[in-house]
């Protein structure tokens, strides 16, 4: 059919550019390390261990590792395998396997920026943990923000509790637990962050750092994807171990 031999004629032409000017991965374990941010974006990997704990031991292990070998190892695999014979972005390389697919490809890219917008905020949360963290030890002050509260008074609103410390119930017998107000250090730290208004009616006030960080991130994406895969296995590399530490400091 006539899609059959363009695509053949694409594919043929594309191969010789392909092998000619197309980046290639520096090592090969930027390949492994994209994939592991690929397939454990939304859990992170080394927080498994906790995931598994909090819902159930083997029969939770037995239930992820089946839906990752019957639903995102193939996907994987085909991506990978679409994206190594073209050498090229979605749109174009399955536009060079049959021109009628030409739309997959425009999907993907649709439903990659809606995830990346999804994201993009909690990486942006990590830019601020990283920024406060940074302050903390430029400053000078013993602790983190979001687990020694009292050794960061400005931003503190109301009493707070830290991290690993035990309330004082000394009060009488009749006094209710709910009316105690020390708010954790880590709650009142992104209180403090965020801002939130007093209802769903009210505006709040626009939150500039907010923006920014996740501006950072979307720069950060934009650079990784124009230097090709050269700096997008390091990329990777450099969020995932950034995650995981804000993982083991909350």
């Amino acid at each position: 059919m006539w899609f059959e031999e363009r695509s053949w004629s694409n594919l043929k032409m594309s191969s010789l550019i392909v092998e000619e000017w197309r980046d290639l991965w520096s090592l090969k374990i930027d390949v492994i390390v994209a994939s592991l941010a690929y397939v454990f974006a939304t859990t992170n990997f080394l927080n498994l261990p906790r995931l598994i704990l909090e819902n159930g031991g083997l029969a939770f292990v037995a239930a992820y590792g089946a839906s990752i070998l019957a639903c995102v190892l193939p996907i994987i695999i085909m991506e990978l395998s679409v994206g190594q014979l073209t050498g090229r972005a979605p749109v174009q390389a399955f536009y060079n396997i049959c021109p009628i697919f030409k739309g997959v490809g425009m999907s993907q890219i649709i439903f990659s920026l809606f995830v990346m917008a999804h994201m993009a905020r909690y990486l942006g949360w990590l830019m601020l943990y990283l920024f406060y963290l940074f302050w903390a030890v430029l400053a000078g002050r013993p602790g983190l923000p979001w687990l020694n509260c009292k050794n960061f008074p400005e931003l503190q609103t109301i009493p707070c509790r830290e991290a690993g410390s035990l309330a004082n119930f000394t009060h009488e017998a009749t006094t209710k637990l709910t009316t105690i107000s020390a708010q954790s250090s880590l709650v009142q730290f992104m209180n403090a962050l965020e801002r939130p208004s007093g209802s769903i009616a009210e505006i709040g006030q626009f939150q500039i750092h907010i923006l920014v960080a996740i501006g950072a991130v979307w720069i950060s994406v934009f650079i990784a994807i124009c230097f090709g895969v050269r700096w997008l296995g390091k990329v990777s590399f450099y969020f995932m171990i950034c995650t995981e530490k804000k993982n083991l400091w909350t």
